[in-house]
């Protein structure tokens, strides 16, 4: 039993050597690589994380900016409001949008407002423009939208406002930006539907009722329709 064991011994040995270098191998070559592998992966994996945040960051950044340029071209760069385009475009919006539950607006300029610009200067004219605008923006709510419709012709939409709520909220209006800015303004009302179911029969029902407040001596609010059944 013995002497046959034997015989199979160099066969075992070159196994077993077979064995040891392979493991040696593995140890000193694929192990490593294996190793450095793993290493360069998560050092990729880092990469492309620092790669998609800059590029998340990018993309918020290109959008803040794209952001600031529609505002830009919304506003008017002088009183801060929308200019007449874009409030056009809300009242627009507000006549698709706003289904049965209606809404007010209210068109108002500057009283002799030629007169302060021939007699003081059109810098002062630009500050009255400011005052008058910042008056306005204090005395509505947060849902209501202000645009310059031209010169020193403003609007303003006020969502689900009837023309009685209008109306206090115009001689509000109309009271502080007498005594804050020393000048007066004039006022006409509309309300959609009752007065029109367009951009421009609104707009023409309320410039009535502003040229009416001119008439009855400037300073004054008027609804036009309203002002025609008296």
């Amino acid at each position: 039993f013995y002497p046959e064991i034997l015989l199979y011994l160099p066969a075992a040995g070159k196994i077993i050597g077979y064995t040891l270098f392979f493991i040696y191998i593995v140890k000193n070559t694929i192990e490593p690589y294996a190793a450095k592998m793993r290493q360069a992966d998560a050092a990729l994996e880092d990469l492309q994380k620092a790669v998609n945040y800059e590029v998340k960051k990018r993309i918020v950044e290109i959008e803040r900016h794209n952001e600031h340029l529609r505002n830009s071209m919304q506003r008017d760069p002088l009183v801060d409001a929308l200019n007449r385009k874009a409030i056009t475009d809300s009242l627009r919006n507000a006549i698709e949008s706003s289904g049965s539950e209606g809404f007010a607006i209210l068109l108002f300029d500057v009283d002799d407002f030629k007169r302060i610009n021939d007699q003081a200067g059109h810098l002062t004219g630009d500050k009255v423009l400011k005052k008058i605008t910042q008056i306005a923006k204090e005395n509505i709510r947060s849902v209501d939208i202000l645009g310059r419709y031209g010169g020193d012709e403003f609007l303003i939409i006020l969502p689900g406002t009837t023309v009685a709520e209008a109306s206090m909220v115009a001689e509000r209006f109309r009271k502080q930006a007498k005594s804050q800015s020393g000048t007066t303004v004039s006022i006409g009302i509309a309300s959609f539907p009752i007065d029109g179911k367009t951009v421009q029969e609104l707009i023409n029902v309320a410039d009535k009722g502003l040229y009416e407040s001119k008439h009855y001596g400037k300073n004054a609010v008027t609804h036009y329709k309203m002002s025609l059944r008296h």
